[in-house]
């Protein structure tokens, strides 16, 4: 079958995009019927459908590395605390564990998958890894997904919604996002994630680190923040002391665009043990 492939979050904002046009047969404003679907369904949009609109999507937060601060020691000597990591999806939570590591990056994209790495300090020999994680049948997982969706709003015509009135809008809504919050969390028990890891010298390590915060830290976004369809998502993310910084940000733009490709192009050699981490310090110079 030769179709292009979807993500289930575009998916669910052409359900919502649909239930817009239905409303311009009637005294609707599509524009704010649109608005409260994004925020029943809390789908995000990464590609600009009006040529103004130059902003990007994004969230920088700063928080606590830790919930508390209790500590235990473990079997094996190792010191074992609460982290935070609330403020994760359930798919880095996968990726990562329940510990923060020096530095996170996630992507997460409708057309090149999911996949990402992080690094952090392996006593066990002494040196920094790089440990990729790649989730290797998404693409069977979301088109399952979006047939459970499809499934689940069979019979409801563009007419039908057009003459609902507000108290069944505002329902059939509800029932948009308990449906696609549910079929996710059904979602991460499919996913195959695959791991690889290699170690990095302590100077590439401290450079892909600071290269993270410096991001992180400069990072600013003007522009009202655009409504799109398809694309990718990254997330970037390390411990600063006792704090946790992440930068999350749609479709982006120069020096973040920039970073993603270099760290986009880490997961590739490393997957493909054609890692060369002079060629990756020298790049991290420039």
């Amino acid at each position: 079958m030769n179709m292009k492939f979807f993500s289930f979050a575009s998916c669910a904002i052409f359900i919502s995009t649909s239930l817009v046009l239905a409303q311009e047969q009637s005294t609707i404003d599509g524009q704010k019927f649109l608005k409260s679907i994004n925020n029943a369904t809390g789908v995000k949009s990464i590609k600009s459908i009006e040529n103004n609109v130059t902003g990007q999507k994004f969230l920088k937060r700063i928080e606590n590395n830790y919930t508390d601060g209790t500590q235990r020691i473990s079997s094996d000597g190792d010191t074992i605390r609460h982290y935070n990591t609330g403020s994760k999806t359930d798919i880095e939570k996968l990726f990562f564990g329940d510990k923060n590591a020096d530095v996170e990056f996630f992507y997460s994209s409708s057309s090149d998958g999911i996949k990402g790495f992080r690094i952090f300090r392996n006593p066990s020999i002494g040196a920094y890894v790089i440990e990729i994680k790649r989730i290797s049948n998404w693409k069977e997982v979301e088109y399952g997904m979006m047939k459970k969706m499809s499934n689940k709003n069979k019979g409801l015509s563009a007419k039908q919604i057009s003459r609902m009135n507000e108290e069944e809008r505002e329902q059939f809504l509800v029932n948009i996002r308990d449906s696609l919050e549910k079929i996710k969390k059904e979602s991460l028990v499919l996913y195959d994630i695959e791991t690889k890891s290699i170690a990095i010298t302590d100077s590439l390590a401290k450079k892909l680190y600071n290269k993270v915060i410096s991001i992180i830290d400069k990072y600013h976004c003007n522009g009202f923040p655009s409504m799109v369809f398809d694309g990718y998502t990254v997330a970037f993310r390390s411990v600063v002391d006792y704090e946790l910084w992440t930068l999350t940000v749609q479709m982006p733009q120069g020096d973040v665009r920039k970073l993603t490709e270099t760290f986009l192009g880490i997961i590739t050699d490393v997957t493909a043990g054609e890692f060369n981490e002079y060629n990756y310090l020298k790049s991290l110079d420039n």
